[in-house]
């Protein structure tokens, strides 16, 4: 209630005035809904952002007179036509051509969905009455044996544009002229394997995204991809390059995620990314990666976090060339062949780094000291090796900052030299991820025992907290050696006797 004289604030009165135009244009809506005919696979739904039209697994002949209905039914409300979202799956078109008078109506088609539909093709007209505000198509999981230019040219308000999981081999010349509006753009799942240089040179403005993943390319585009300015990410995943990372030839000021992650490289040249002054994620999970340049990654030691390096051929750290990023956080090199962290493995790296993967290797040592300059370090992931033991000093100098230290299923010999970890297990608040199917592979008489259940007796350890008898003595001895040093013969028979 207002007491006299308040006055509601403008935004108030801004937002209650949304509030009653969404409720009538949602009724106004639901009119223009029951205007269509009924449809057993056909459905229709107002929805505050507008029409929600889903026809599935109908037949075209049920389809064409619905969809000709909507530039039949006009609002009735005087309100602005709604925004319609239509999505088709399952339809077998043999073509596919939106109704030539659905502008008439003032319909306002700015989603488009035709997925599973079998399209070969797309004619030249066929998206025309939706060219002045279509934002996003999908014409996925169709037949599509190339990119349909024609059709696509006008839809100059375009943003997202998905033409995954088609039959496409190449992507010809200024495939995409036209979609000045484009900001992604996906042609993941196709059967590319070439790229014209000016494939996408109508598109350079905005894009930001871009999906080039399973597919057949075996040289990285880097020519053809010259024109994109303001790529941010770049997924070129799942193909079979093995080559194109050339010196200097990758550029992008704003390409922010590089996903090259499942292809056929076997080694990285220097400077290969030097010109991607943005480079924050790098991905090249399950390469075939046996070495690093040194200089690899000269150019982006000041932007790169994320590295991603699992799945390789790697025997060792390559800590040449990661030990320059100074902003890495994330450092994953599981599933690669490492047999030891040695001690200078880690040595100059940024006090950036948060999380390091080296699960299922082939560790058998993490030497003491090797963790040392990691004075930032939250997560260490070292499950799935073959460490037989873990020297509490290996581990020492990054227990006050780990959050999460997981070492399961690694075959440890059950004595001493692990018995700190049964203390981590033991406390409310553990850090180790130890859980009962991690068993002791020695010695015999503990084989098989799950090692968190395997008290420290078991493992010929002294009582905790006991001491040697004469431990307390000696320690009394030494302070007074040296508080006061011409006491000694006297502190020397006071023990004696």
């Amino acid at each position: 209630m207002f007491y006299r004289g308040y006055s509601p604030p403008r935004d108030m009165l801004h937002l209650l005035l949304l509030f009653i135009l969404g409720l009538c244009s949602v009724h106004g809506y639901e009119t223009q809904c029951h205007n269509l005919p009924l449809s057993r696979s056909c459905l229709c739904a107002a929805k505050s952002r507008g029409l929600e039209l889903n026809c599935d697994s109908a037949s075209p002949d049920e389809v064409r007179p619905w969809l000709t209905s909507l530039s039949e039914s006009s609002p009735s409300t005087g309100l602005i036509a709604p925004p319609l979202y239509l999505r088709l799956k399952n339809v077998r078109f043999p073509d596919f051509r939106l109704p030539d008078d659905l502008l008439a109506a003032g319909a306002r088609l700015v989603h488009l969905v035709v997925v599973n539909c079998s399209l070969e093709g797309v004619e030249e007209w066929a998206l025309e009455p939706a060219a002045p505000d279509l934002e996003f198509l999908d014409l996925g999981n169709n037949l599509l044996e190339r990119v349909p230019s024609e059709a696509l040219r006008s839809l100059s308000h375009l943003s997202s544009l998905s033409l995954t999981f088609n039959r496409i081999e190449t992507v010809h010349g200024d495939a995409f002229s036209g979609l000045y509006s484009l900001l992604r753009l996906s042609l993941f799942g196709n059967r590319i394997h070439t790229i014209d240089q000016n494939a996408f040179l109508g598109v350079g403005g905005n894009l930001t995204h871009l999906n080039l993943g399973d597919n057949r390319l075996t040289t990285f585009p880097a020519t053809a991809l010259a024109p994109l300015l303001v790529l941010q990410r770049l997924q070129v995943h799942e193909n079979r390059i093995v080559s194109g990372l050339d010196e200097d030839q990758l550029s992008g000021d704003h390409l922010d995620a590089l996903e090259l992650q499942s292809n056929l490289l076997e080694h990285l040249p220097p400077r290969a990314f030097s010109r991607l002054k943005a480079l924050n994620s790098l991905d090249l999970d399950n390469n075939r990666l046996q070495t690093l340049h040194p200089d690899a990654f000269e150019g982006v030691e000041g932007s790169l976090e994320w590295v991603k390096l699992g799945g390789n051929q790697l025997t060792s750290v390559p800590s040449e060339a990661l030990s320059r990023l100074r902003r890495l956080r994330q450092l994953d090199l599981r599933s690669n062949k490492i047999e030891e962290i040695q001690q200078e493995d880690f040595k100059g790296y940024g006090g950036a780094l948060r999380f390091i993967h080296l699960q299922k290797n082939r560790l058998r040592t993490v030497s003491p000291g090797a963790l040392s300059p990691l004075d930032s370090l939250e997560w260490l992931y070292l499950q799935s090796n073959l460490l037989s033991t873990a020297h509490i000093e290996a581990f020492r100098p990054v227990l006050d900052t780990l959050q999460t230290i997981d070492m399961h299923e690694n075959p440890f010999e059950c004595d001493c030299r692990i018995a700190w970890l049964q203390d981590l297990v033991k406390d409310e608040k553990s850090k180790l991820n130890m859980p009962k199917e991690t068993q002791c592979a020695g010695p015999p008489e503990l084989k098989g025992r799950a090692v968190p259940y395997v008290t420290r007796a078991e493992m010929g350890c002294p009582a905790s907290g006991g001491s040697h008898p004469l431990s307390l003595p000696f320690i009394f001895l030494l302070t007074c050696l040296l508080v006061h040093v011409k006491s000694v013969r006297a502190v020397l028979l006071y023990i004696i006797t």
